[in-house]
């Protein structure tokens, strides 16, 4: 389910059920929760703040065999940096503050109002689509490396698991939650026409609008995520399915992987252990 914020004052605009087909997003953002939470909201003026401590809460509630969470939800840049492995190739590009599908400082015969302004965080992390395009799909190699082919990852720094708990032992059982979008932009098409000097532009506007369409859980299109113990050996960890490791392990990473051509945005994800 999808809290919708105005990306320009934080202010709630409303919590809906489900992500529909094609979400209007322009100048908005998503806290994103699972779909069967129900917040309980008795007042439409929460802030972003109370709206991600209600959640917490009932990710807590919900999942008992649990004790400890951990959910990043990408408010600031840090969050990105301080938690994923980050290099000079990483698979991953920042939709943060540009104006899109064109700039113009790049694209000199475009106007400032020919593009849509996205930005700043949260919602701007999207993990590359796979290169080439073709022949890269299961058991394809996979790589964080945009300079390379293969299907496009991003990965965490190691996750101290024993550092975290009580006991200061490690865990078998672990359970993740994480939602990923692909964002769709739509540009102004008579004004883009008439700024190119095009000798019959259109006379009808359509309005340049960003959108959002839900990756399903169990949709090919969709980021996927992988856990290791020891950063070489990964396995898949199906979104909201118990993961097993043999034995108690101390550290793990997680790998959400890009199995498609689209760039797809990580919104946000919940460790449990």
């Amino acid at each position: 389910m999808p809290a919708i914020f105005e990306r320009i004052t934080n202010n709630l605009v409303e919590v809906i059920p489900k992500y529909s087909d094609s979400m209007p997003m322009s100048g908005k953002y998503v806290i994103d929760f699972p779909d069967h939470f129900d917040l309980k909201l008795t007042t439409a003026t929460l802030s972003r703040a109370d709206v991600i401590t209600k959640v917490d809460e009932l990710m807590k509630e919900k999942f008992v065999s649990f004790d400890y969470f951990s959910t990043n939800n990408f408010i600031v840049d840090t969050e990105f940096t301080n938690a994923f492995e980050v290099t000079p190739n990483l698979s991953v590009s920042f939709v943060d503050n540009q104006f899109l599908p064109v700039h113009p400082s790049s694209n000199p015969e475009y106007t400032f109002k020919n593009s849509f302004k996205s930005g700043t965080q949260p919602n701007t992390i999207q993990v590359m689509g796979r290169f080439p395009q073709q022949n890269h799909i299961e058991g394809a190699p996979i790589t964080s490396n945009k300079a390379l082919s293969g299907n496009r990852c991003i990965i965490t720094k190691d996750i101290d698991i024993s550092g975290n708990t009580n006991d200061q032992l490690g865990r078998n059982d672990f359970f993740v939650y994480f939602r990923s979008v692909l964002k769709s932009y739509t540009k102004d098409s008579s004004l883009s026409d008439v700024d190119r000097g095009v000798v019959s532009p259109e006379t009808s506007n359509q309005e340049g609008f960003m959108s959002y369409t839900e990756t399903q859980y169990d949709s090919t299109n969709r980021l996927r995520c992988f856990i290791s113990s020891d950063g070489s050996n990964y396995s898949e960890i199906e979104n909201l399915k118990v993961f097993s490791f043999s034995q108690k392990v101390d550290t793990i990473k997680l790998a959400f992987v890009n199995y498609t051509d689209a760039d797809l945005t990580l919104l946000s994800y919940t460790l449990m252990y």
